[in-house]
C-alpha cells in the first residue's frame, strides 16, 4: 500500500512540476565543447547542432553571441505548452535553420542568418517543411541567401513569421504555402533576381517581396521597399507581393509598400488565378507608394472571386492603381488615390466582364497637377458612385510620407462601414467619429508619421560570415 502511495505522489509531482523541469542548454563556440554537458554556461556546447540533437520538448538553447558556421536541421518537436527555443543571446551569426517535414512548436528568435549553400532547402534562410506547425520565427536578420529568406512549405500551418529584417535573398524575402500562417511586423528589402550564391536559377526567376499561397492567411503591418532594377533585376517583374491561387480567406492589412519600378511599369501586386482559385482575400488599411496597382487578372478556368480593396491610401504612380480583368465579385471602396495616373488613367481600370459584379465607389480621387482622368477602360464609368472626385483629401504631409488626415479633411466620416475594419494602419480604433473614414488612416488628433520606420538607403547590407 505505501508503495502505491508513493508511487502515486510521483506521478503527480511529474504531472504537476514537469513544464518547471525543462532543460536549459548553452551553446559557446569560442569557450565550448560538444564534450560538455551543455546545461550550464561555464560548460556550454561548441555547436547548435549538438545542442538540436540533445534537447527535447520543453527545452531551451541559449546560444551565445559569436560566429558558428554550421547549418542547423532539427528534428525535434515541442508540444502544447513546451515549445522549443533556440534564442541568441548578443550577435549570432549561423548559416540559417532547416525544420524537418512535421516538426512543431520550435522558436527561433534573434539569429543572424547567412545561409551559402546553394541548395533548395538549406539555402533558404529558414526552411519550415511539409506538415510543421506552430514554429515561430521572430526577430532574425536573413541576407544573402542563395534561395528565399523563410520559406513554409505547403501542408504547414499555425506559424509565425515576424519582426524579421530580410534582404539581398532570392525571389522572395517570405515565400508562404499551407493553412493560417502570420506574417508580421517584418522588413523585406532588396531582393533578387540573380543573387551571387544561385548557380543555376531557373528561367523565370524573379524578385518579389512576397508570395503567398494557402489559405486563412494573415499578412500584417510588414514593410517591403527598395526592391530596384539597378540591384541586378534586370528582366524581373517586381511585385511587393505576388498570388497566383490558389488563396482562400486570407488578409493582408496594415502594411507599407513602396517600390519604385525603374522603367519596369507600374504594377506593384499582381492576384491571378494561374494555378487555383482565388476567392475571399481582403486587402485593407495598407499604404501604396511609387509602383502601387494592384491586377486582379483571370487567367485560367480557376477564377477570383469576392476580392475586396478597401481602405488603403495609393500615393503616386503612372498607370490605373487597381486593375479588374476578368474576376466577379470585387469591391473598391474607402480608398484615396492621390496623384495616381499621371492625368492620363483613371484610379480604377475594368473590363467589361467584371463590371456587373464590381462594386466600386465612395473613394476619394485626388490630383496635385490636374484634373484626374476620367477613363477607367472596358464599360465602367468614373466618377464612381459616392466617389470624391478632384477634392483635397487633406493628408498631412504626403511629402515625408505622413498620410493621416488633418481635421478639415473631407475624408473624416465619409466612408462606408465595414464591421471588419475595427482599426486602421496605426492601430487605431474606427471609427472614431460618426462613421469610417476614407483610407488607410482614421482621424486623431495627433499624427502618427514617426511611427513608419525610415527607408534603408539602397546598398546597405548586413554583415556575412566569411
Amino acid at each position: 500500500m505505501k508503495t502505491r502511495i508513493i508511487s502515486f505522489t510521483i506521478l503527480i509531482f511529474f504531472t504537476l512540476f514537469s513544464p518547471l523541469l525543462a532543460a536549459m542548454y548553452y551553446v559557446d563556440a569560442a569557450d565550448g565543447s560538444d564534450l560538455n554537458r551543455g546545461t550550464a554556461q561555464n560548460t556550454p556546447f561548441r555547436t547548435i547542432q549538438k545542442a538540436a540533437n540533445t534537447i527535447i520538448a520543453g527545452d531551451t538553447v541559449i546560444v551565445l553571441a559569436g560566429t558558428y558556421n554550421e547549418r542547423i536541421t532539427e528534428t525535434t518537436s515541442g508540444s502544447p505548452g513546451k515549445p522549443i527555443t533556440y534564442e541568441a543571446a548578443g550577435n549570432v551569426y549561423c548559416r540559417g535553420f532547416t525544420l524537418s517535414n512535421g516538426c512543431d512548436y520550435v522558436t527561433i528568435k534573434g539569429f543572424d542568418i547567412n545561409p551559402t549553400q546553394d541548395d533548395n532547402v538549406d539555402g533558404q534562410g529558414v526552411f519550415i517543411g511539409s506538415g510543421s506547425q506552430y514554429i515561430i520565427v521572430d526577430g532574425c536578420t536573413i541576407h544573402d541567401a542563395p534561395r528565399s529568406g523563410v520559406k513554409l512549405y505547403p501542408d504547414s500551418s499555425n506559424c509565425t513569421v515576424r519582426n524579421c529584417t530580410i534582404s539581398y535573398v532570392w525571389l522572395c524575402g517570405i515565400d508562404v504555402y499551407g493553412s493560417s500562417h502570420t506574417i508580421e511586423k517584418n522588413d523585406i528589402s532588396h531582393i533578387l533576381q540573380y543573387p551571387p550564391e544561385y548557380a543555376s536559377p531557373p528561367s523565370w526567376t524573379d524578385a518579389d517581396g512576397m508570395h503567398f499561397m494557402g489559405e486563412n492567411h494573415v499578412l500584417r503591418g510588414n514593410k517591403i521597399h527598395n526592391i530596384l532594377r539597378s540591384d541586378g533585376n534586370s528582366t524581373a517583374h517586381i511585385d511587393n507581393f505576388q498570388i497566383i491561387g490558389p488563396v482562400t480567406d486570407c488578409v493582408i492589412e496594415g502594411n507599407y509598400f513602396n517600390i519604385y519600378r525603374e522603367g519596369m511599369g507600374e504594377q506593384g501586386a499582381m492576384i491571378s488565378d494561374y494555378k487555383g482559385a482565388v476567392k475571399n482575400l481582403t486587402i485593407k488599411n495598407n499604404i501604396f507608394v511609387g509602383a502601387c496597382t494592384i491586377v486582379l487578372e483571370k487567367v485560367s478556368s480557376y477564377g477570383l472571386n469576392n476580392i475586396r480593396i478597401i481602405n488603403n491610401t495609393f500615393y503616386g504612380g503612372s498607370y490605373y492603381s487597381v486593375q479588374l480583368k476578368g474576376c466577379t465579385y470585387a469591391t473598391v471602396q474607402n480608398n484615396i488615390f492621390y496623384d495616381c495616373g499621371a492625368g492620363t488613367r483613371g484610379y480604377v481600370y475594368v473590363q467589361s466582364a467584371s463590371v456587373p459584379t464590381s462594386t466600386i465607389g465612395n473613394n476619394n480621387i485626388y490630383s496635385s497637377t490636374g484634373s484626374p482622368s476620367t477613363w477607367a477602360g472596358g464599360s465602367f464609368t468614373i466618377p464612381a458612385k459616392g466617389d470624391q472626385w478632384d477634392i483635397d483629401p487633406k493628408i498631412a504631409n504626403v511629402g515625408s510620407e505622413d498620410f493621416t488626415l488633418l481635421p478639415d479633411s473631407p475624408c473624416i466620416n465619409a466612408g462606408i462601414s465595414f464591421s471588419d475594419v475595427a482599426d486602421d494602419f496605426y492601430g487605431n480604433q474606427r471609427p472614431i467619429g460618426s462613421g469610417h473614414d476614407i483610407g488607410a488612416c482614421e482621424y486623431t488628433k495627433n499624427s502618427a508619421a514617426d511611427t513608419i520606420p525610415p527607408t534603408s538607403p539602397s546598398g546597405v547590407r548586413a554583415s556575412m560570415i566569411n
